[in-house]
C-alpha cells in the first residue's frame, strides 16, 4: 500500500536548476522532525516495489532528463542554522537544506566570523557540500566539519558521525551516493584558524567579485 503522505504524479519542474519539465511518480518533501520519522517508511516502500530513489537538495547541479520519473523523489527542505557554545568553543549547526552562501555571509556580518568567506557565492546546500566535500579558494568542508547527524534509512536509527568516519577525499565522502543514509544536519567548528588564507580577509562583496572574475556565469550539471 502506498503511504498516504506520498504525493502522486508530482510536478518537479521547478526543483532543478535547469527547470526541465518533469514529474515524479512518487514525491515526498521533508520539512520538519515529523517528516524525518516518515523517511524510513518512504524508503521501504520504494525498495519493496523496486523503485529508484533520488534525494534532492537545491537541485543546483541537476537536469531532469525524463518526462516522468518512475520512482520516488525525496526533496529535503530542512532549514535553519544557529551558533552553539560548547566546552570546545563555538560551533555552527546547520540543517542540510540551508544554502551554503547565505550562511557564509551571515557568519561574517552577524557574528564577525570570516571562516566561511571563501564559500560566498558557492552554489548548493549544506547537505550537498558535506556529501561532496565541497570547497573553493583554499577551504574544504573536511577541514572545518566536526560531525553530521544522520538517519540510517535501513534501521531507522539516528546517529552522529564524526569527520574521521566519513572517508573524505577530493569531492568525495562516504555519504555521497549512499542511498541508505540521510543527512539531517551538520556541525562545524568555528574556532579553526587559517591565517594563510587571504580570502578570509575579504568582505562578502569582494568575494562575489573574485568569484565572478574567475568562474563563468550560468548553469552546470
Amino acid at each position: 500500500m502506498t503511504p498516504s503522505f506520498l504525493s502522486l504524479d508530482h510536478d518537479v519542474t521547478m526543483l532543478s536548476a535547469f527547470k526541465t519539465p518533469a514529474k515524479a511518480r512518487y514525491f515526498f518533501e521533508v520539512k520538519d522532525q515529523s517528516d524525518i520519522a516518515k523517511l524510513k517508511e518512504a524508503r521501504d516502500f520504494a525498495v519493496d516495489n523496486h523503485l529508484p530513489i533520488v534525494y534532492l537538495g537545491s537541485g543546483t547541479n541537476c537536469l531532469f532528463a525524463f518526462d516522468m520519473f518512475e520512482g520516488l523523489i525525496v526533496k529535503n527542505m530542512l532549514k535553519g542554522w544557529e551558533i552553539q557554545e560548547s566546552d570546545t568553543g563555538r560551533k555552527l549547526r546547520a540543517y542540510t537544506a540551508e544554502l551554503i552562501s547565505p550562511i557564509s555571509t551571515g557568519l561574517f556580518k552577524l557574528h564577525n566570523n570570516p571562516l566561511f568567506l571563501p564559500w560566498v557565492g558557492l552554489p548548493g546546500t549544506v547537505g550537498g557540500a558535506v556529501a561532496g566535500n565541497a570547497g573553493c579558494f583554499g577551504l574544504e568542508v573536511s577541514q572545518v566539519l566536526e560531525s553530521v547527524e544522520v538517519l540510517n534509512l535501513v534501521t531507522g536509527e539516528i546517529d552522529n558521525l564524526t569527520t574521521d568516519k566519513l572517508q573524505f577525499a577530493y569531492r568525495e565522502s562516504k555519504l555521497k551516493g549512499n542511498p541508505d543514509t540521510f543527512v539531517i544536519s551538520a556541525t562545524f567548528d568555528l574556532e579553526r584558524l587559517f591565517p594563510e588564507n587571504e580570502f578570509m580577509t575579504k568582505t562578502p562583496e569582494e568575494m562575489q567579485q573574485i568569484r565572478r572574475s574567475k568562474q563563468p556565469p550560468g548553469l552546470s550539471c
